[in-house]
């Protein structure tokens, strides 16, 4: 039995384990196997933790099962080659490619076909004319995903951001870059994983940043249509440099907006609107105040563009630069454009350093630290939150009042009022190791209260 199937049967046997401890045969009665309802039964008969980990164990079914079909598709690639003409696999079934074939067979739409079958072609193995092993292109990712550690959406970020630089990037670079990322994918959503992934290329391949900032610059746009019932529709699609203003400025308005929400005890005063319809209000208010407003609006005072690079590139010019808020990087010259412009505050790395923790001397944490927690943590703290640092507040780990604790960058966290309370609410704890948050859950969300990371995730703090 090969590796891959052996994964798939140890997950199946693990789950089968699992389900049949945590399932008590008391509970699942036969009126409940009359009325077709055991599965439901069992699962509404387990307690939090053992329905989560019976969770985690079905995906690692999952996972294994997809390494599998990855390997079949990829086979079904093969006998459909183009040069084998009126011979191709898929021909002779009436298709005319791999993926749309593989799509009627799996049932599944023809990107994830497609998904599949690319994985399986960069993962395998292969035979030279000596019959020599060729190992795959990308082992890192293939022995992850043969074991069952990462799953085929991270895999496919990984692979499809490698093979992107890998005409100009360095090799051992590359390995370090994928054993980096696949070690992430055990643990991290899919979601960081991308934005690690496009750290890495920008990381990888400095001189591609350039190019591709411009290719995205040629495609920003603005469009407008009016609707038969009289609404202006407008479309908008903004290069990162673009976005790192326009998203800012709306956020700091939106986000005062929603602090005045919450601080308002009356509720014939509150304020209905969804937070779609406040962005636009807020774009509103901006375009208002541009057309007739001599002074800033007071929202905006204490807005800040924050963008990250190294004091090299920033000097130099030369290299990459992030904005917070914005997924995709920038190039270290239009860093520096954006470092000279009016309240555009650049957090360069290994700089000149402020006078950042203050002790007893007062409450609130001061617009330095605010922006010193935010390059920490990201936005809010919260591991997976997507909440910006517009929308977060900085509190005491220590409370000030309760437990006399500090204004100091070591007791503070960037969090969104929903994240602040279900810490508050439901028992978990803070520690800030090393500069990074992790957040420990109360025994009733994980008896082994098993600490999760918060805050930033970068590539130098996942790289060994």
């Amino acid at each position: 039995m090969n590796e891959a199937l052996e994964t798939l049967a140890d997950s199946v046997d693990a789950l089968a384990s699992a389900w049949e401890q945590a399932s008590p045969a008391s509970f699942a009665g036969p009126l409940s196997e009359a009325l077709g309802r055991q599965v439901e039964a069992d699962f509404e008969g387990m307690t939090d933790s053992t329905l989560i980990s019976t969770v985690e164990r079905l995906q690692n079914v999952v996972r294994a099962a997809d390494a599998l079909r990855m390997r079949a598709a990829a086979e079904v690639g093969r006998r459909s080659r183009p040069e084998l003409g009126p011979e191709r696999l898929c021909t002779r079934q009436g298709s005319n490619s791999a993926p749309g074939f593989l799509s009627e067979v799996m049932r599944v739409p023809i990107g994830e076909a497609a998904k599949l079958q690319r994985l399986g072609e960069r993962t395998a193995s292969g035979l030279s004319f000596s019959g020599a092993v060729i190992p795959p292109p990308f082992p890192a990712v293939a022995a992850a995903l043969t074991a069952g550690t990462i799953g085929t959406d991270a895999a496919a970020h990984i692979v499809r951001m490698l093979e992107s630089v890998a005409p100009r990037a360095d090799r051992e670079h590359m390995a370090r870059a994928e054993e980096s990322l696949v070690h992430a994918a055990e643990t991290l959503t899919v979601a960081t994983i991308l934005q690690l992934c496009q750290a890495w290329r920008d990381r990888l391949d400095q001189d591609g940043v350039r190019p591709r900032e411009d290719e995205l610059r040629s495609r920003r746009a603005l469009t407008r249509r009016t609707t038969a019932d009289g609404m202006t529709e407008l479309h908008v699609v903004l290069d990162p440099e673009s976005a790192a203003i326009v998203v800012t400025a709306v956020d700091g308005i939106v986000s005062a907006q929603l602090h005045a929400n919450r601080e308002n005890d009356d509720p014939a005063l509150a304020d209905g609107r969804e937070l779609p319809a406040l962005r636009l209000d807020a774009l509103v208010d901006i375009a208002r105040h541009a057309l007739g407003c001599e002074k800033t609006m007071p929202a905006l005072r204490s807005t800040t563009v924050v963008v990250r690079t190294t004091l090299e590139e920033l000097t130099s010019g030369l290299g990459t630069a992030e904005i917070d808020g914005v997924a995709d990087g920038l190039s270290a010259a239009s860093a520096r454009r954006l470092a000279a412009s009016a309240e555009i505050i650049p957090i360069v790395l290994g700089g000149r350093s402020e006078v950042l923790d203050l002790g007893r001397a007062r409450r609130s944490f001061t617009r330095a630290q605010r922006i010193a927690l935010a390059e920490r943590d990201g936005g809010c703290a919260w591991p997976g939150c997507p909440h910006p640092p517009g929308y977060t507040e900085a509190h005491h780990l220590e409370w000030w009042e309760r437990d006399d604790g500090p204004t100091d960058l070591c007791n503070g966290i960037l969090l969104c009022s929903g994240c602040h309370h279900r810490i508050h609410d439901n028992g978990w704890q803070v520690e800030i190791i090393d500069n990074v948050p992790w957040f420990i859950p109360p025994a009733s969300v994980d008896p082994d209260r098993t600490p999760r990371r918060g805050g930033r995730i970068s590539i130098d703090t996942i790289a060994c």
